[in-house]
């Protein structure tokens, strides 16, 4: 799977919802290398399509679609 492909699956899963970075991998597991799955999440993060917003209570980061304003 190409990076585009991933970047696609990426926006479909957070397009129902936020999700920390191990719920994605879980539900991308079977299609998605880890690694590239890391990378294009962090390049969506960097061009300001998706926020990295912490959860202090669980100590982790939820990703989500960034809301235009």
């Amino acid at each position: 799977m190409d990076k585009e492909e991933v970047r696609r699956l990426i926006l479909e899963h957070l397009s129902r919802g936020g999700l920390t970075s191990e719920q994605l991998r879980d539900a991308t597991l079977d299609v998605v290398d880890p690694m590239t799955l890391r990378e294009v999440l962090s390049d969506l993060v960097r061009q300001g399509v998706v926020e990295k917003v912490p959860q202090y209570e669980k100590r982790k980061f939820l990703f989500r679609l960034k809301t235009r304003s």
